[in-house]
């Protein structure tokens, strides 16, 4: 009789794991992007404890990386639910350095050759819940549904292919709630943790397409990062920012309009943050039989916290079948004390920035020149780079 019981449990064992396998699949991802770079500049790399100096260090990594991700999925198409298990190792080269005498900073060198993070990952849900256009799923790592706008051009390094959108906000840990159909789409995610300042990060963002186009605006209410004066670390605020724009196409002129809104209060002690709020506009306008475009910044005090400031970049790419392009960017304060912005740090502060892009095969490249800060602090470099996109 036991015998009997004992292969009666593992037939019903047997049978489970395999009505189990057929539903999983194993999702394995890997993604990245390499950008290697050459800048010739007499800009220290950082001002904290790091005298390395790119002229005698002037190959980097920055803003390369990895996501390798292992997963295996669940999912049963009859009543639309799914779960995800798995393990992420990301790493960014540009995250932690270390320069020879061991203090750790942000430069050209790669802490130990590498800054890669593990973690382990699960995220779970149900789409078309009862045959509706809403979805709900749960994720312990990353979110990005709400992340919306253009390339916020204002803040990008000259060697960096990639833009991040203005209103840029992942969540971890968050239950996230969308709704999607053919003209609109709407997310809401919320963070169950308290967060630094003891609040619940919220998320929200919407999208109606219409003919040609589209309407967009984004909200978040939560913690953001501050680094005050003197500071070597972040200090964290209650915060919160919106966003709204639009984006159409008019015959053969396209057209983008964003505007970013963020506010500033206090810490967890009450204190007030040192930079109250800021807002910044950007506006792209391409003739597209003529591939070029012009992107037109204005800033008040968002990127320039002291006064703001104004930018706008102009790209050409009709040369060799869109291969080849001219690209000329700059961002100029409206005080000295924001033109000067941290020597070394390429995004910040005054800069300009011309360079010939070209696409060949499996890469694109840049060569180019530019220049950073004001007066005793200006300096001038040239660069060059490659990217290799692994997305």
């Amino acid at each position: 009789m036991k015998k009997l019981i004992v292969l009666f449990l593992v037939v019903v064992f047997t049978l489970s794991v395999a009505i189990t396998a057929s539903a999983s699949t194993f999702n394995p991802f890997c993604g990245g992007r390499i950008v290697w770079s050459y800048i010739d500049s007499d800009a220290k790399n950082s001002t904290d404890n790091n005298n390395e100096d790119w002229k005698d260090n002037p190959v980097s990594l920055n803003h390369g990386g990895l996501k390798l991700l292992l997963r295996e999925s669940l999912s049963d198409d009859a009543t639309g639910t799914w779960a995800n298990i798995g393990f992420r190792a990301d790493g960014w080269p540009n995250e932690k350095y270390q320069s020879d005498d061991g203090t750790v900073n942000k430069g050209t060198a790669p802490l130990n050759g590498n800054s890669i993070n593990t973690t382990t990952i699960y995220d779970f849900g149900w789409k078309k819940i009862g045959g509706s256009h809403f979805n709900l799923w749960y994720s312990n790592w990353e979110s990005e549904t709400t992340n919306i706008g253009q390339g916020r051009i204002y803040e990008v390094y000259p060697t960096q292919f990639n833009e991040d959108p203005m209103f840029d906000r992942d969540a971890s840990h968050c239950i996230d709630l969308d709704y999607i159909d053919d003209n609109l789409q709407v997310s809401y995610i919320y963070e169950p943790n308290k967060n630094d300042v003891d609040k619940n990060n919220n998320y929200f963002a919407v999208i109606y397409k219409f003919d040609g186009g589209d309407a967009h605006a984004g909200y978040y209410n939560g913690q953001t990062g501050y680094t005050k004066s003197g500071a070597s670390s972040d200090t964290q605020f209650n915060s919160s920012e919106y966003i709204v724009g639009t984006k159409f196409k008019a015959g053969p002129i396209s057209a983008q309009v964003d505007y970013l809104n963020m506010d500033m209060k206090e810490d967890v002690d009450g204190n007030d943050c040192p930079w109250d709020k800021g807002s910044i506009a950007s506006a792209d306008i391409s003739y597209d039989p003529a591939k070029f475009d012009v992107t037109l910044i204005s800033d008040d005090k968002y990127h320039f916290h002291t006064n703001g400031g104004y930018g706008y970049q102009a790209r050409y790419s009709g040369f060799c079948d869109g291969k080849l392009s001219l690209v000329y960017k700059t961002m100029v304060a409206d005080k000295d004390i924001d033109a000067t912005g941290i020597r070394g740090h390429l995004e910040t502060g005054n800069f300009s920035t011309a360079y010939i892009g070209y696409k060949y095969g499996i890469f694109e490249t840049r060569l180019g020149w530019g220049n950073h800060g004001k007066d005793d602090g200006k300096d001038d470099y040239v660069f060059a780079s490659v990217y290799a996109n692994f997305w």
